[in-house]
């Protein structure tokens, strides 16, 4: 059959058939289905269409599964793109934030040399303070034994 460039079907059921069974387009419909089948490779072809088309559901839910994917990789790769942002504002907030840290605390270290200057005069101040206080008080009681000894001298001169 493959010589003559026919299927075995066509050779049986039209060129070679018998004239006992050449009626065979007048039988039953089952009977008559299965010959044109036979003739026409009907049940390859319809074979093949059902592997094709269960083939096309595979590939159409490989698709939906990969479109799914896809918008899942695309919401990740949106909200990475977010973070880098923010990781990037975050440093440059960072680095301001410590050139202002630099700047205080250089503020803090003058603040606090003036501090220890003004505390050493005030020290001193408060030393000199003392002693004008003690010589106040000496001057005081300088003064009354003073006052008193010109009382006892007046005294003594008023006596006689």
């Amino acid at each position: 059959p493959a010589l003559m460039g026919v299927s075995k079907a066509v050779l049986d059921n039209v060129i070679f058939v018998h004239q006992d069974d050449s009626n065979w387009p007048l039988q039953d419909g089952a009977t008559l289905k299965k010959k044109f089948d036979d003739i026409f490779s009907a049940t390859r072809y319809t074979r093949a269409l059902e592997a094709i088309r269960k083939l096309k559901n595979e590939q159409t839910q490989t698709i939906k599964e990969h479109k799914l994917k896809l918008e899942a990789l695309q919401g990740r790769q949106d909200q990475a793109m977010r973070l880098r942002g923010d990781l990037e504002a975050d440093d440059t907030k960072a680095k301001h934030l410590k050139g202002t840290m630099q700047d205080d605390e250089q503020n803090i270290n003058e603040r606090k040399r003036k501090r220890d200057h003004v505390d050493s005069k005030l020290s001193s101040i408060q030393a000199m303070a003392d002693k004008v206080t003690v010589l106040s008080t000496k001057k005081d009681m300088k003064q009354m034994q003073h006052d008193q000894m010109y009382h006892e001298l007046k005294d003594l001169i008023e006596e006689p």
